[in-house]
């Protein structure tokens, strides 16, 4: 690969490294959206399945945010915020289901674990893909950061000729007497 100078007007950089984070993002602001819609829709139907009982409203609400949060990812140019607000509704999803009173679970479930149990687990592991998405968001800002900083000048002296042009040159240098 050849190095270009300042002086050439041009600078050869690597090309930026396709990641995992934006794809990511994609999807979570999708799977929010729906969520969302899910939970401001059918609140009761979340409850059932989720094995809770008397938290609709806390339901909706959550519908809310997730839509403000899956918005925010598909439209914003930096998502980290907003894979931080979910992470943090996440925080409060687990909140309201380890504290919500069990709801019936029927005839027919007898011989099934606990609905909520396995809702806990399932927001744990959202919770843990939203969590790689924001460290994969970090680490890809970065290695843009880092690339952004400047080109590589291993390669320079620092004169702005070789080396062998310069000899000499300092002794003929007038040096101000005030300096």
């Amino acid at each position: 690969m050849k190095t270009r100078y300042p002086e050439d007007g041009a600078f050869d950089e690597a090309p930026p490294k396709a990641g995992i984070a934006q794809p990511l993002v994609r999807v979570l602001g999708w799977a929010s959206l729906v969520l969302g819609v899910a939970e401001l829709v059918a609140p009761a139907r979340i409850e059932r399945g989720a094995g809770i009982r008397d938290r609709r409203a806390a339901v909706r609400g959550f519908g809310v945010r997730e839509l403000a949060s899956g918005a925010g990812l598909l439209m914003s140019r930096k998502p980290q915020p907003w894979i931080w607000a979910r992470i943090a509704g996440d925080l409060a999803d687990l909140a309201v289901l380890a504290s919500a009173r069990p709801g019936g679970r029927g005839l027919l479930a007898r011989n099934r674990p606990d609905p909520r149990l396995s809702a806990f687990v399932a927001l744990a592991a959202l919770t843990a893909v939203d969590l790689a998405c924001a460290e994969a968001l970090r680490r890809e800002g970065r290695a843009r950061r880092l690339r952004g900083r400047g080109h590589d000048w291993s390669g320079r002296s620092g004169f702005p000729r070789p080396a062998a042009e310069m000899r000499g040159v300092a002794r003929n240098f007038d040096v101000p007497d005030h300096v």
